[in-house]
């Protein structure tokens, strides 16, 4: 359960939602260990500390150069170690950044979390791509600073130049965090979509959107996966499917049809087939056969 929510309010000038600060944490703030989300995005940039930051289901190691984006509706917690966190956060609204990343959506998987209604919750496959590590000589740092020089100093047209400095450091991190991505090759890609199609299933899903969330064309996705798992993507997917199924059969009284759709074939012949074909049996004759869940997946 979400404790408390950061308002935009409390932070930014009604016409211009942008605040930049550096902050240091301490062990005994004991708040930072119950999750709060925000109504705005959080550019976060470790200056000196170690720690691990929740967000969401995912645990980050932070250490000096770490680099992170939080979504609004990200549940985040700091787990402090016995010493201080210091971070520089940029905070923002995508209102701020829409008109140039928006239109970048579609070529780039780093920028696609631009281009939607920043309220809906991040895809997980973004969150891969959207951390980062910033290295000596510190470019990243360097941008930090002439953010908050602009802001601090509010000379001449400084609004104009705060957003375009922020466009650029977010299209510097992400050609960054796409280029870590990159080098996961096959076991990291490989185990990141298995761990996916575990959790997303009984989602629509599509070679385009996979391919998407990791960075990659949707060709190279499927040899890496096929490389990684033995079995071609949908393959798998399908198996996964089928082994839900069975699972729901025999231990729900549903429909076999509901069942079907529950988890994640939109046609029954679809369905019905495809569970024929791996297990030797269609959906209503395993049932009453009450036979114990198959293992698809070795």
């Amino acid at each position: 359960m979400v404790s408390d929510v950061y308002r935009a309010r409390d932070f930014f000038h009604e016409s211009f939602p942008f605040y930049i600060r550096r902050v240091t944490h301490h062990p005994s703030e004991r708040l930072l260990k119950e999750p709060r989300r925000r109504e705005f995005w959080k550019f976060a940039y470790v200056l000196a500390g170690h720690a691990s930051h929740q967000i969401g289901a995912c645990r980050l190691t932070l250490r000096p150069g770490a680099v992170y984006l939080v979504h609004p509706e990200d549940q985040t917690a700091y787990l402090l170690r016995n010493e201080p966190l210091s971070i520089w956060h940029a905070l923002f609204l995508p209102t701020m950044v829409f008109p140039e990343l928006s239109a970048l959506g579609e070529q780039a998987a780093t920028y696609q979390a631009f281009s939607r209604n920043y309220a809906q919750e991040i895809e997980p496959g973004l969150r891969r791509v959207l951390v980062t590590h910033d290295q000596r000589p510190w470019p990243i740092r360097a941008q930090l600073q002439s953010l908050q020089a602009e802001f601090d100093g509010r000379a001449l047209h400084w609004r104009l130049r705060v957003r375009h400095l922020l466009v650029a450091l977010l299209i510097d991190v992400s050609r960054q965090a796409a280029a870590g991505v990159a080098r996961m090759e096959v076991s990291e890609v490989g185990n990141f979509l298995r761990q996916y199609l575990a959790h997303h299933h009984a989602e629509p899903l599509t070679l385009t959107g996979l391919a998407r969330a990791v960075g990659y064309a949707p060709s190279h996705t499927s040899r890496i996966f096929h490389a990684q798992s033995g079995r071609p993507l949908f393959e798998y997917l399908q198996r996964l499917r089928v082994q839900a199924a069975c699972a729901l059969l025999r231990s729900s009284d549903r429909p076999v049809r509901d069942i079907g759709m529950a988890v994640g074939f939109r046609d029954p012949s679809h369905f019905q087939r495809a569970f024929r074909r791996l297990t030797g049996a269609s959906p209503l004759s395993w049932r009453r056969r009450a036979l114990p869940p198959p293992d698809l997946m070795n």
